[in-house]
């Protein structure tokens, strides 16, 4: 119940906190919590991560996201720039740790800053997340696909195509989302995508 979930925000595990804030998301009762802005301070990188979900949810005052740019987890610093580019992507500091992350000796955390990429073709993101599909990671490339099948369909399908002839399946359920789009129009376009690779390709084997 809600009030359990309420209560068990204060817990001193910090699994549980962390669980408890992702069920009030879940539940869409996280409005009935009053401690979000606190747990955005909490000691577990976990629990700041979900406060940031729950504060996302919140649609209020999503600034307060701006501090944990600079948060010593990485993880937590691609969630609170993701929040911050879904609601302004020209968010200079988020533009500058989505820069940063992406760099990362880390697949995860590179992974994390392609997850973090607005939903918007704005502002050369489809471009960012274009690069990603080139990471030597799997995971990597598999979230450049799903937010560049989320920034643009259309121009997106070219690119999974080309990536997936090369023997990288990562990009099968970003490209499979895409050509099953309830979207009429965005369907025959994709299709018309498709079907003019193919064409393209056949003609290159003739060569």
């Amino acid at each position: 119940t809600v009030p359990a979930l309420l209560r068990a925000v204060h817990d001193d595990d910090a699994d549980v906190r962390a669980t408890a804030l992702r069920s009030l998301v879940r539940a869409e009762a996280v409005d009935a919590s009053e401690d979000v802005p606190s747990l955005l301070e909490d000691p577990s990188a976990e629990v700041r991560a979900a406060a940031l979900d729950a504060l996302a949810a919140l649609r209020a005052d999503w600034s307060r996201a701006r501090a944990l740019l600079d948060d010593e987890d990485p993880l937590v610093r691609a969630r609170a720039a993701s929040i911050l580019l879904e609601r302004g992507g020209a968010d200079r500091a988020a533009r500058a740790t989505f820069a940063e992350l992406s760099a990362s000796d880390d697949p995860a955390v590179r992974a994390a800053a392609y997850r973090a990429l607005p939903c918007s073709s704005a502002d050369g993101w489809f471009d960012d997340a274009l690069r990603g599909l080139e990471d030597p990671a799997p995971a990597v490339r598999t979230e450049a696909a799903r937010a560049l099948a989320l920034l643009d369909p259309v121009r997106a399908a070219g690119p999974l195509l080309a990536v997936l002839a090369r023997g990288s399946e990562e990009v099968l359920e970003p490209l499979g989302e895409i050509l099953t789009r309830p979207d009429g129009e965005t369907h025959a376009r994709v299709r018309g995508v498709v079907e003019e690779t193919i064409r393209a390709a056949l003609r290159s084997r003739r060569l």
